[in-house]
């Protein structure tokens, strides 16, 4: 998998259970969970833990309600005259710039932190040096 998969709402694949066998056999559903707009967390994670227990008639079910939903948002976007773009692109870049400039964030505060440290000790230097006059 090249990009990382966000739902709408910013989680990550990591953050569900997911069998081995889906993920080496139904990628394409776990996409479409991923980035279902119909789905909460414990939807996704529901889908994802009854995997295992489903027969191939459930799972190719499961494969047409969700393939079938992105047609029907595919269908009301071209009505509206409006391009609509894959849901996981668009995830992928809204949480991958939010998590880019929380870590820049947290980068500035350690190098605020730092900065404050080298001048305390200055300050406990120059006082140190005042003492000893």
């Amino acid at each position: 998998m090249t990009q990382k998969l966000y739902t709408s709402d910013g989680k990550t694949l990591e953050d569900f259970e997911v069998s081995q066998e889906m993920l080496n056999h139904d990628m394409d559903i776990v996409k479409l969970i991923m980035i279902s707009d119909a789905m909460k967390t414990k939807d996704r994670q529901h889908w994802f833990s009854m995997y295992e227990i489903m027969n191939e008639q459930q799972i190719e079910q499961l494969r047409k309600i969700l393939t079938n939903e992105q047609k029907k948002l595919d269908e009301i976007a071209k009505k509206y005259k409006k391009e609509r773009i894959d849901p996981a692109i668009t995830n992928f870049k809204r949480f991958g710039l939010i998590k880019e400039k929380k870590e820049r964030s947290k980068e500035r505060k350690e190098a605020e932190a730092r900065i404050r440290q080298q001048n305390k000790i200055s300050e406990d230097d120059l006082l140190s040096e005042f003492d000893n006059l």
